[in-house]
């Protein structure tokens, strides 16, 4: 088994970046130890922490903090879906159908006159080009005002005053 420095080193000759971590998020640090963060994908943690006899965790920070503090160890690349529920329930995954439908519904219930409806409809053509150009590994968020591009995986995302960021948490002797 590699020593803990010797990871740690293979890491900073990979190009990645070592930070600190610690097993609570209270501010006051308890458990602290060290991770790798800044893989390019799922599958390059995955085999690093293969390589070194690690685990591919979760880990959470807070702007401003120092230490990244480990949710424990994850299966999967993070989705937008993970990002959705952060942002809470004003966002949703933007479908195209059920937006227009709803936007023509509150339309008619106000009264709209024919130039409303005119001005909706070109609304929704903008949303419909920008649907149709959508790259195919992005998906679009909605909040009700604006329209958003995510990635459809990442290996990080920020919300508010948190990154979540996957990563590697090393194990190993001193």
């Amino acid at each position: 088994m590699k020593t803990k420095e010797e990871i740690l080193d293979n890491a900073d000759c990979l190009g990645l970046q070592v930070v600190e971590t610690c097993d609570n998020g209270a501010g006051y640090p308890s458990g602290i130890s060290r991770a790798v963060i800044g893989f390019e994908n799922f599958e390059a943690a995955k085999k690093f922490a293969t390589e070194n006899e690690c685990e591919v965790c979760l880990f959470k920070i807070r702007a401003g903090h120092h230490f990244y503090q480990n949710l424990g160890w994850t299966y999967r690349v993070l989705t937008y879906k993970d990002y959705l529920n952060d942002l809470g329930d004003n966002y949703r995954e933007f479908d195209f159908e059920q937006e227009l439908a709803a936007a023509k519904e509150n339309l008619e219930y106000a009264g709209g006159t024919v130039q409303d409806y005119e001005d909706l409809m070109e609304v929704f053509d903008g949303f419909k080009r920008e649907v149709d150009n959508l790259p195919d590994d992005k998906v679009l968020i909605y909040n009700g005002y604006k329209l958003e591009q995510c990635s459809s995986e990442m290996m990080s995302y920020s919300e508010d005053v948190y990154t979540y960021i996957v990563g590697v948490a090393v194990n190993g002797d001193e």
